[in-house]
């Protein structure tokens, strides 16, 4: 996942690349994580995009483009839902340049 952030990135494909069915996947990926895979991914892009936040100054849209988000307003309700803060003021506080 955190390879591919930017791609497409389907459950059944990785499922079908474990050799498992979807619904086994799903099950085996919870008990292993203690999350959903749906949201591990997020996970995984809100701290790509955290990363991005405070060593770059790119705009928040194409932080969430690279992070596999077209939908930026949506990445910004699943960042601030994950941070409890917005880009904006994640960026602020934690902004290393």
């Amino acid at each position: 996942m955190e390879n591919n952030l930017r791609d497409k990135i389907s459950m059944e494909g990785m499922a079908k690349e474990a050799g498992m069915s979807l619904r086994h996947f799903n099950s085996r990926f919870k008990s292993a994580t203690g999350e959903t895979v749906t949201k591990h991914l997020q996970l995984v892009r809100v701290d790509a995009a955290k990363v991005d936040l405070v060593n770059t100054n790119r705009p928040f849209e194409e932080i969430s483009l690279n992070t596999g988000y077209e939908n930026v307003s949506f990445f910004r309700r699943v960042f601030k839902k994950n941070t409890s803060l917005t880009p904006a003021e994640y960026r602020r506080r934690f902004c290393q340049f």
